[in-house]
C-alpha cells in the first residue's frame, strides 16, 4: 500500500513509458531488491491495489483532451479537501480559518481576499461553546459583542488586545462590533473592533435563555 501511494504520488510523477528496456517502477522495485528488502511487491500486485483504492475511493483526476489536441488532467479541489479533513494524517494539519499575514504572505490563507472579501468561517469553538457569526455574545470583560468574522493573526494583531501572552503561536480572533447594554435596550457601536475569540464566555443561546434580548437591539 504505501509503494501504491509513492507511485500515485503528484509530486514523484512516475512514468510507465520504457526506459532501457523497464520501466522507472521496476526499476524501482528492483533497486528495493537488490538492497535487500522483505516484502518488496510486483507491479502487478501495487496497480491492483491503486485499482482497489481508486473504487474504493474514486478516481480524483480527470483526463481532458482540448480541441488543438493537448492533454490536461483535472483534479476535483471540492473531493480532494474533504479527503484531507477525512485522513487522520492530514486533518489536523488543516488551517480553516484566513489568516492576516500582515505584509507578509506564503500561503493562500494569507491572502487579502480570504481575508476580508470571501465570507468569513461561520463558527467557531471556544471552551466546548459553539460561537456563530452575526450572533450576539458576551466575553470575560461582562462586555456584549456581535462578531462578523473569525481569523487568525499574531498576539500583536492589536495593541488593545488584552488577555493575550506574547508569543509566536496564531491566535484566533474576532472582527465585529461592540454592544452596549442599556435600559433601552442593547445599542451596537457604528466601528468595528478585534478581540480574541479565547475572551468568549456566552453564547447568543446561553443570553436568550436568560430573558436579556427581550429589550431589543438598536
Amino acid at each position: 500500500f504505501v509503494t501504491a501511494l509513492l507511485f500515485s504520488s503528484p509530486c514523484l510523477p512516475f512514468s510507465d513509458a520504457h526506459i532501457v528496456r523497464n520501466t522507472q517502477k521496476k526499476a524501482t522495485l528492483n533497486w528495493a531488491k537488490e538492497l535487500g528488502a522483505r516484502n518488496v511487491p510486483s507491479l502487478y500486485a501495487i496497480k491492483k491495489c491503486q485499482k482497489f483504492v481508486e473504487d474504493l475511493l474514486g478516481q480524483p483526476t480527470e483526463k481532458v483532451t482540448a480541441r488543438s489536441g493537448n492533454t490536461f488532467y483535472i483534479n476535483n479541489i471540492a473531493k480532494a479537501i474533504s479527503h484531507d479533513y477525512g485522513n487522520p494524517l492530514t486533518r489536523f494539519a488543516m488551517q480553516d480559518y484566513p489568516e492576516d499575514g500582515r505584509k507578509g504572505m506564503s500561503q493562500v490563507f494569507n491572502g487579502k481576499k480570504m481575508l476580508l472579501d470571501l465570507p468569513s468561517p461561520p463558527a467557531a469553538r471556544v471552551e466546548g461553546k459553539v460561537f456563530f457569526i452575526n450572533e450576539l455574545l458576551q466575553d470575560t470583560s461582562g462586555d456584549y459583542f456581535i462578531l462578523e468574522r473569525f481569523f487568525l493573526g499574531s498576539s500583536s494583531v492589536d495593541d488593545d488586545v488584552e488577555h493575550c501572552e506574547k508569543s509566536d503561536a496564531k491566535i484566533l480572533y474576532a472582527l465585529g462590533w461592540a454592544v452596549q447594554r442599556t435600559d433601552a435596550g442593547f445599542i451596537v457601536s457604528d466601528e468595528q473592533e478585534i478581540i480574541p475569540t479565547s475572551m468568549f464566555v456566552r453564547s447568543y443561546e446561553d443570553i436568550a435563555s436568560t430573558g436579556e434580548l427581550d429589550c431589543g437591539l438598536t
